[in-house]
């Protein structure tokens, strides 16, 4: 972490005021404040992307014959993600004491600068800088997919340390919801387990926590959601949000352990972690929380298919749970009637049968999938089930109702067929009398 990191120091000044900004006081990187910013407090964080301009001189004196540097003379303004090392260490620590419509100039000391070596050619070594600063713009990172800034994160207090939450771990969260300092809801210590923040009686929205391991222990930050992110056009009556209602989501993130990662566990811990996300979505798919239960079959999924060193037991039980995992998924799709007839079904069962080719719960449930949009391809799929279960009721049934489906079909077929060879019929005798 930057040394400089929490330090606030240069950003309550009065123009024409003079300041020590180094943590150390030693002088290293004095600020003068020219004009002040627009006061909302913006100051650049890890992430932002700061636009400004400069004009750089040699020693402690502006003056034209000093010049060494200038975005003036280049014709175009600067731009960098800021904390990420882009700029020399005074410079930075000066922007990060700016708000936007700032401007101010900075007086650099070499070790905050370019050091004994200086630059080639433009700046001798040991040399003092001077930096005449004016912040253009500053743009917090941009979560969304559609980078249209409709999910934006602004930290108002840095973390400590370099650790954040995982999926899994548990998590205490104060949560505000507010919008033009209209305060929603003030939730404190919510405590849950990162990626379960959206079930029902905890109700962490799920925009906020797609994206909580973006926080660091005692963090806070404000998320500016556009309303298709948050509650979109239903709002949430419960807590008086309106439809399509922007929202700004305060969030302080408490102290938490995380879990271990996929690549340190040994592959006992792996398995059992498997068992564990099968457990949750089974339960969740009782409860009928559907998308908790894709989420933890889907994560089953993916740690499952790119474990590929296990052998022995250790690779049956892999397998077996994948199948479950591959199976339950296509379950819980099936019961979403959006989903229903989906293709995702016919894949899921398809995997696990790559799995396991005598299924029978893959057969059956690809014939489901199936019945609907083709009753004969689906007849084979619960045909299929009764060859490996011959007594299986569900499958019966299934097959009788695929019968009926195509003997619908086929009254259907001919009735169109007889609409349209009445129509071809009655055109024919109109082209001809007209001929």
């Amino acid at each position: 972490m930057n040394p400089y990191y929490e330090d606030t120091r240069g950003r309550d000044m009065k123009v024409g005021d003079v300041m020590d900004i180094t943590q150390e006081g030693n002088g290293g990187v004095m600020k003068k404040l020219v004009k002040a910013g627009l006061k909302d407090e913006s100051f650049p964080s890890f992430g932002d992307r700061v636009t400004f301009t400069y004009d750089a001189y040699i020693g402690t004196e502006i003056s034209q014959d000093k010049k060494f540097d200038s975005t003036a003379d280049k014709g175009e303004m600067f731009s960098y993600e800021s904390l990420k090392g882009k700029i020399i260490r005074g410079l930075e620590m000066g922007v990060l004491t700016m708000e936007k419509g700032e401007h101010a100039i900075f007086t650099i000391q070499p070790e905050y600068a370019f050091g004994e070596a200086g630059i080639p050619d433009k700046v001798p070594g040991k040399a003092v800088v001077t930096f005449d600063t004016k912040v253009i713009d500053i743009e917090c990172p941009d979560f969304s997919n559609e980078q249209d800034k409709s999910i934006v994160k602004k930290v108002i207090k840095h973390g400590v340390g370099f650790n954040q939450a995982n999926f899994g771990c548990k998590v205490t969260i104060d949560i505000r919801c507010e919008c033009n300092g209209h305060v929603y809801y003030d939730w404190k210590e919510k405590t849950f387990l990162l990626g379960e923040g959206t079930a029902k009686g905890t109700d962490v929205p799920k925009v906020v926590e797609e994206y909580l391991d973006t926080w660091k222990p005692k963090e806070t930050s404000r998320l500016k959601v556009k309303s298709k992110h948050a509650y979109g056009e239903a709002g949430w009556p419960e807590q008086n949000i309106p439809p399509n209602q922007d929202l700004d989501f305060v969030v302080t993130m408490g102290d938490f352990e995380r879990v271990l990662e996929w690549w340190e566990s040994t592959f006992e811990q792996k398995l059992n972690r498997c068992d564990e996300f099968r457990t949750k979505g089974n339960n969740y798919f009782k409860k009928k929380e559907y998308a908790l239960a894709t989420r933890f079959y889907e994560e089953l999924i993916e740690l499952a298919e790119n474990e590929m060193c296990m052998t022995g037991k250790d690779e049956e039980r892999r397998v077996k749970v994948l199948t479950c995992g591959h199976l339950n998924l296509a379950q819980v799709y099936l019961n979403q009637p959006e989903l229903c007839k989906s293709d995702e079904v016919i894949k899921c069962c398809e995997e696990a049968l790559k799995l396991d080719p005598k299924n029978l719960k893959a057969f059956y449930r690809r014939g489901m999938a199936k019945f609907e949009r083709n009753p004969e391809d689906a007849e084979k799929d619960f045909r299929r089930v009764l060859k490996l279960e011959p007594n299986n009721k569900d499958a019966e049934q299934m097959i009788k109702k695929c019968q009926e489906g195509k003997k619908d079909a086929k009254r259907s077929e001919k009735t169109l067929y007889t609409r349209m060879a009445g129509g071809v019929k009655a055109n024919g005798d109109s082209d001809k009398q007209s001929r």
